[in-house]
């Protein structure tokens, strides 16, 4: 396959089912996909970036808006969930692509934090790790609760609970 060929851009209207089916097809439960569209309907999507090769969508990373609450105020950060790449292009960067896009663009747009519950050693490529997370209290805390923190002089000095869209308390 040639990377070049691989366009990482927006997601569009028209994206929306064939992400649909992308979500489907990739993971063995519906919830991904659901998520997804309840996250969509409430708002709380941020940033949702597609690949594509030639007009085939091939790819997709979503982050979502979760926040800190602290003595001072709010720190809004981002919850990436989920990132897909269709099974006939895995292994080949296109999810790293995805996500490095990503996590570039909310940094340069002021974004304080970005968190994800993930594999340590594929999400530590981008800056992601356990230590960064310790102060952030999620439902997901643990060995694969992740952070990468780029406004540490926003970040709260104590543990703070976050405050994440409703939509992923139905995923357990």
């Amino acid at each position: 396959m040639n990377h070049a060929a691989v366009i990482i851009e927006p997601e569009t209207p028209a994206d929306v089912q064939p992400m649909d089916h992308l979500l489907r097809a990739v993971f063995p439960e519906p919830a991904e996909a659901e998520l997804v569209r309840t996250l969509r309907a409430a708002g709380d999507v941020q940033l949702s970036l597609v690949a594509r090769i030639t007009d085939e969508l091939v790819g997709a990373v979503i982050f979502s808006r979760v926040e800190l609450h602290t003595p001072t105020g709010v720190v809004a950060g981002t919850i990436l969930a989920p990132v897909a790449v269709a099974a006939a292009h895995q292994r080949c960067g296109i999810g790293s692509r995805l996500i490095r896009h990503g996590l570039q663009s909310l940094e340069q747009s002021g974004w304080a934090f970005a968190v994800v519950l993930g594999e340590t050693e594929f999400y530590g490529r981008f800056g992601f790790n356990t230590e960064a997370a310790t102060r952030i209290v999620s439902p997901w805390n643990g060995p694969y609760w992740q952070a990468i923190i780029w406004q540490r002089d926003a970040m709260p000095r104590v543990s703070t609970n976050l405050s994440f869209p409703s939509a992923f308390a139905a995923l357990g």
